[in-house]
């Protein structure tokens, strides 16, 4: 849809005490100079619900508040980073703000006032927007040509009482997940824009908050793909299940009780383990068979040296000699260097660290372009994406270019397919810490001119659970994509190996064909990440 003139939009609001999030949403809507802000104001869904309650169980929802008050308010001084960005603030509405109360109207008096064309109708408004879902959604998505657009959980038909991220935390849940919806007066049903999942953060107050940010820069994607006519709509899921209106109700107070030994428990063990010497450490090994079938042969490993550990393998035969590239992460330095390892049977030769910069470095993948080998290790800690060229492998290597800068991008890898070159990355769009989370593609005539042009559908994977890359496999002529799986207070739990389907620059489809745990190894905990060449297949493993 082209909008060739100031594009108006209506945010709905319970409050005009707002999070910190919902305010920095509107302040950046606000800036755009080709939006019209209006403003609703509906009764809050929480004040509803405690108006009906018993005068027994206000006591008791009271009580539940105060507590559920008392943990978030610790969080926020134990984890402090996180003190400023749930705090509250008051909206104060710029002189000539369109804002219409509605906090004293009925239901049935707003069905009655967009029936008979009255205030609500007279705004002509393009897109509403509410930030959670409530009885007058489903009455004012009548005001808005586009409907009204709006956040839920990930499953659309589970009633979302407890406070977003929560229950996710209390029950160990590897990701947890949202939808951005839009209710419109011609659909039978909700359209699932957008769902995405991310990693579950292992306290209540962090998990909220990234997942708000994530709310946010999401929606924003969404209004700005219309303002700047790249918006594409192609194959939206229509749910027709019940969405209900969403609350924000404190825990109950056996569940605050588990959360607060759960939260405690976890804390201590972490300290004991570091106490006793009981940390997990990654660790590097290789087997002489092909990747389809290293599972059940004989798997050798390579030793850390002290305070350090390997992870993330890659394996070349140069010469006719086997290397294996790895990440050595130093815990004096607290960084990763690269090292390369001879492979002599079932022994290894360690030949040493071949590249070092100021900045952690792990990932080390290798491509061949021009019989040359070049290298895209991750870089993540320098905000750019690198190409190192080989000089004398694989002692020597030269920065070739920089692919890409302020960039906060993990796992890069790039192939040919069909003459044309990829870059697969996992790129956090709004600069954060998590890199689990999106898959970004682009392509290029060729690898090192550095004009690599976005993928249509970027991020082509929202999901903490196969979004993230482990590695590139062949058998063949075909592709496969290891993606790595993350737990619950646990990085790089398991991967899988996905064939790939179709790759262009409008589309992208994998295939799941096979699922590594970690049980591949003795006593292995966790693995993400496997490579294969020459008859040779390397994995990494956490013990």
């Amino acid at each position: 849809m082209k909008i060739n003139r100031e594009f108006k939009v209506c945010i709905i609001l319970d409050s005009t005490f707002v999070s910190k999030s919902i305010f920095e949403l509107i302040g950046s809507l606000k800036n755009r100079p080709d939006l019209n802000i209006n403003f609703i104001l509906t009764p809050n869904n929480n004040q509803i619900y405690y108006a009906k309650l018993s005068l027994i169980n206000k006591l008791f929802s009271s009580l539940d508040r105060a507590i559920w008050s008392l943990i978030q308010y610790l969080e926020s001084i134990y984890y402090k980073r996180y003190h400023s960005d749930n705090s509250k603030h008051y909206l104060n509405f710029d002189h000539g703000d369109n804002i219409l109360d509605l906090r004293e109207v009925s239901l049935s008096e707003i069905e009655h006032s967009i029936s008979n064309n009255s205030k609500l109708t007279d705004l002509n408004i393009d897109l509403t927007i509410s930030l959670n879902l409530n009885p007058y959604c489903n009455h004012l998505k009548k005001i808005s040509k586009l409907g009204l657009i709006s956040f839920g959980c990930f499953e659309i038909n589970r009633r979302n009482f407890h406070p977003i991220g929560f229950d996710e935390v209390y029950n160990k849940k590897s990701s947890t997940g949202f939808s951005i919806l839009r209710l419109h007066e011609n659909i039978d049903g909700i359209e699932i824009l957008f769902k995405g999942a991310f990693p579950t953060h292992n306290y209540f107050l962090s998990n909220n908050l990234n997942i708000l940010k994530r709310r946010n820069f999401y929606l924003k994607q969404y209004i700005f793909s219309i303002l700047n006519h790249t918006l594409i709509e192609e194959n939206i899921e229509v749910s027709r299940l019940e969405c209900y209106e969403s609350f924000s109700l404190p825990p109950s107070l056996s569940k605050q009780s588990f959360y607060i030994l759960e939260s405690i428990k976890q804390r201590v063990l972490a300290i004991k383990n570091k106490i006793l010497g009981k940390e997990k450490y990654w660790k590097v090994a290789f087997t002489y068979s092909d990747w389809a079938e290293f599972q059940n042969s004989n798997i050798h490993t390579i030793e850390n040296l002290n305070n350090c550990y390997l992870a993330d393998p890659f394996v070349i035969n140069v010469n006719e000699k086997n290397y294996l590239l790895a990440e050595e992460y130093s815990f004096d330095t607290f960084k990763g260097t690269i090292v390369a390892y001879e492979l002599q049977g079932k022994n290894s030769k360690r030949i040493g660290t071949i590249i070092e910069e100021s900045f952690h470095m792990s990932f080390p993948y290798l491509f061949k372009f021009q019989n040359k080998i070049f290298m895209v290790p991750e870089t993540s800690e320098n905000h750019d994406i690198r190409i190192y060229e080989s000089v004398e492998f694989p002692y020597k290597w030269k920065l070739n270019q920089v692919v890409m800068t302020n960039v906060f991008a993990v796992d890069s890898m790039i192939f040919n397919s069909q003459n044309k070159w990829w870059l697969f990355s996992n790129i956090n769009p709004d600069g954060g810490s998590d890199a689990c989370s999106e898959l970004y593609i682009f392509s290029s005539d060729n690898p090192l001119s550095g004009d690599w042009k976005p993928h249509k559908l970027n991020p082509v994977i929202v999901n903490s659970n196969n979004a993230r890359n482990g590695g590139i496999l062949y058998k063949n002529d075909k592709i496969f994509r290891v993606s790595q799986r993350q737990d619950f207070g646990r990085y790089g739990a398991e991967f899988a190996i996905n064939e790939i389907i179709t790759l262009t620059k409008s589309k992208f489809i994998e295939r799941k064909i096979m699922h590594i745990k970690p049980d591949i190894i003795n006593n292995g905990l966790a693995t993400h990440h496997c490579h294969s060449n020459n008859g040779i297949t390397v994995f990494d493993f956490l013990t």
